[in-house]
């Protein structure tokens, strides 16, 4: 107990503690191939192993930052992308974004070029 202006204050109540182990975020990348690519790129995710079970998503936008697909890779860790939109139209020729999701948290972006 700790006594402020006389105000008595309980020092030893705690509400609660949640432990969460932190992931090393320099074990986790994601790089594709080719790059540049004309129809399909192939990408390789690299992660610690306590974070292989969790959903993973790779997230594709235009050079608008608009999500134009995503490729959800909960079991694999690896995927491609054959160069085509939600809707399996191709898109045109350009600059891509793409971003790793693990469980809910953004850890890698990365860069492509589509040439057709």
């Amino acid at each position: 107990s700790l006594y402020i202006n006389d105000i008595h204050i309980l020092t030893d109540f705690i509400v609660g503690v949640e432990e969460k182990q932190i992931e090393n975020t320099s074990l986790i990348s994601i790089t594709n191939y080719p790059n540049p690519f004309n129809s399909t790129t192939n990408f390789i995710i690299t992660i610690p192993n306590e974070l292989k079970s969790k959903p993973k998503e790779i997230n594709i936008y235009n050079s608008t930052g608009e999500k134009i697909f995503s490729i959800n890779s909960s079991e694999k860790l690896t995927a491609s992308w054959d160069g085509k939109d939600m809707l399996e139209k191709p898109v045109s020729s350009g600059i891509y974004y793409y971003q790793l999701v693990i469980g809910g948290t953004t850890h890698n972006t990365g860069k492509m070029i589509l040439l057709k």
